[in-house]
C-alpha cells in the first residue's frame, strides 16, 4: 500500500472531514512507524494496528487531555480521546487529529542556558503532573521494558558483537534502581527538539506522547540529556553536559524535586541503554542494504557511540 494514497480515498476524506479536516491534498511527512500528514490546519497520525493496541492510543490520549486540562504546553486534540478507526484494504490503523501548532523548530541561536532551563521547567512540570495524575480502567500505561520498542533488541545480535547480552545486563542493572510514586512515574519518554515547537516568547509546545510509558523520572531526563549531547550545536563545546545540566535543573526544580545523587549516577547507564534502544529500532525500520549515505553516518555515529559507553559501563 502506498501511504499517499490513502487519502485519495473518497471513504477517507469523508471520515475526516466529519471532524471538519480537508485531507484532499494531506502531505505525507513522516513515515516510519507511523504515517504522518500535514493537512494545512492540522496534522493527522496514523499508527497500524500492529505496532499499538487501541488502548494503548486511548490511553495517551488521555493523559494528553489530562495535561492540556491542567495548563501544560502540550499539542491540542481536534479528535476525540478515543482513536479512530481506519480499515483500509487488509490493514487497520488508528488515527488521531491534532491542532496544527504554530511556532518554530529551534535553531542555533535558541540554544542556551534560557532554552535549557525551559526545557528542565517542562520536564519537571511533565513529572509533577504525571505523578498526580489519577487515571482508571481501562487506561493503561506500560512500564519502559513492556513497550513494543523493547522488543527490538534481539536485533543488535546483528552488527554489535556481545549486543544483546549487552543488553540484557544494562536492563538488569537499570532493575537495581528503588522505585517509589517520588522518583517512578508516567513520563513523555521521548523529549527533544524534534518533538516541540518554539512559540514568539521562546516558550515551547511539546508533542508526540505516543512512547509515553512509566519509568524512573530520572530516565526521562536522561533522555533529554541523550538527545541535546547529539545536537549540532554541541559538537565543539567541551564542557556541553556539565553546562546542560546546572541550567536544566534549574528549570526543573521550578516543578518537581531534583532526583537524588544516587539516581543521578545511573544517568550514563540510561544514556548507554537509550543507544541500544534507538539503535535496535534503526535496525528493525532501515533496511540496511539500502542505506543512505546520511543513515550510514548515523549508524556509524551510534555504534561509536555504543562501544564508548559500554567501555565505561563496564568500568563500573
Amino acid at each position: 500500500m502506498n501511504p499517499k494514497s490513502i487519502f485519495q480515498r473518497k471513504e477517507v476524506q469523508q471520515l475526516f472531514h466529519a471532524y471538519g479536516i480537508d485531507t484532499a491534498h494531506a502531505t505525507l511527512i513522516r513515515s516510519n512507524t507511523n504515517l504522518i500528514y500535514d493537512c494545512g490546519t492540522a496534522i493527522i497520525r496514523l499508527t497500524p494496528a500492529t505496532v499499538r493496541t487501541r488502548l494503548d492510543i486511548a490511553s495517551e490520549l488521555a493523559w494528553l487531555a489530562y495535561l492540556r486540562e491542567e495548563g501544560a504546553p502540550v499539542v491540542e486534540l481536534i479528535s476525540d480521546s478515543e482513536p479512530i478507526t481506519l480499515n483500509i484494504d487488509a490493514f487497520t490503523f488508528w488515527g488521531v487529529i491534532f491542532t496544527k501548532i504554530q511556532g518554530r523548530k529551534v535553531e542555533a541561536k535558541d540554544w542556551n542556558a534560557a532554552h535549557f532551563a525551559r526545557l528542565g521547567q517542562l520536564t519537571g512540570l511533565l513529572h509533577r503532573l504525571g505523578r498526580a495524575y489519577q487515571w482508571t480502567k481501562p487506561f493503561n500505561y506500560r512500564p519502559w521494558d513492556k513497550i513494543p520498542e523493547f522488543e527490538n533488541y534481539p536485533k543488535l545480535a546483528q552488527t554489535i558483537p556481545g549486543g544483546v547480552e549487552l543488553h540484557q545486563a544494562v536492563v538488569a542493572r537499570i532493575k537495581t534502581l528503588p522505585t517509589n510514586p517520588s522518583n517512578y512515574g508516567l513520563v513523555h519518554y521521548d523529549i527533544h527538539h524534534g518533538n516541540y515547537l518554539l512559540q514568539a516568547d521562546g516558550s515551547l509546545v511539546l508533542f508526540d506522547f505516543e512512547l509515553c510509558c512509566q519509568t524512573w523520572y530520572v530516565y526521562d531526563v536522561a533522555i533529554v540529556l541523550y538527545y541535546a549531547a547529539n545536537h549540532l550545536e554541541n559538537l565543539a563545546k567541551v564542557n556541553f553536559l556539565n553546562d546542560f545540566l546546572e541550567n536544566f535543573w534549574s528549570g526543573y526544580t521550578q516543578e518537581y524535586q531534583k532526583p537524588s545523587q544516587a539516581e543521578i549516577a545511573f544517568i550514563p547507564t540510561f544514556l548507554l541503554y537509550r543507544d541500544l534502544m534507538v539503535y535496535s529500532y534503526v535496525l528493525d525500520i532501515w533496511d540496511r542494504k539500502k542505506l543512505t549515505e546520511q543513515q550510514r553516518s548515523y549508524m556509524d555515529h551510534m555504534e561509536q557511540s555504543i562501544d564508548k559507553r559500554r567501555r565505561i559501563f563496564a568500568r563500573k
